[in-house]
């Protein structure tokens, strides 16, 4: 794949975590666990577009939650 980037971010259970906007046009986030968004709740293996600088996610899964960017 060309052009895109790729990011992890690990995070442990009840771990709150600031995830900045990478790149200048378009921002993919996938999450492995279930996570609340800003507070709103997110299932397990959702994908959402990244459309603000920053989002706040909170890992609300009792098992460590890996965040993915996919970002160009």
């Amino acid at each position: 794949i060309t052009d895109w980037n790729i990011r992890h971010i690990d995070l442990s259970p009840d771990q709150v975590f600031d995830v900045e906007k990478i790149g200048d046009n378009v921002c993919y986030i996938l999450f492995s666990q279930a996570v609340s968004v800003d507070g709103v709740a997110i299932a397990k293996h959702d994908c959402r577009k990244q459309t603000t600088a920053s989002i706040q996610v909170t890992n609300t899964s009792s098992k460590p939650c890996k965040i993915i960017q996919i970002y160009k």
